[in-house]
């Protein structure tokens, strides 16, 4: 992986967070893997049951969660520059 990239891509994504940055100003990729993830998930949860839809909800948010703490553990320990 090009760690130098994801770093860039990261510190786009956070600035467009903060609203220093518009979707527009970021590099195309980031917007796109960004579209995608999104549409992924909401497709899922609007194709599930109306009372399934919740608890849908809260597992992606622990699937996100979980990745970045793993995430974290990495770039602590080392194995992520």
């Amino acid at each position: 992986m090009d760690w130098n990239k994801i770093k860039r891509h990261a510190d786009q994504f956070d600035r467009l967070l903060k609203k220093q940055l518009t979707v527009n100003e970021v590099d195309p990729e980031v917007s796109h893997a960004l579209a995608f993830v999104m549409y992924a998930d909401a497709r899922w949860i609007a194709e599930l049951p109306k009372d399934e839809r919740k608890e849908a909800l809260q597992r992606v948010h622990e699937i996100c969660r979980d990745d970045v703490r793993d995430m974290a553990a990495l770039i602590i320990k080392g194995d992520i520059p």
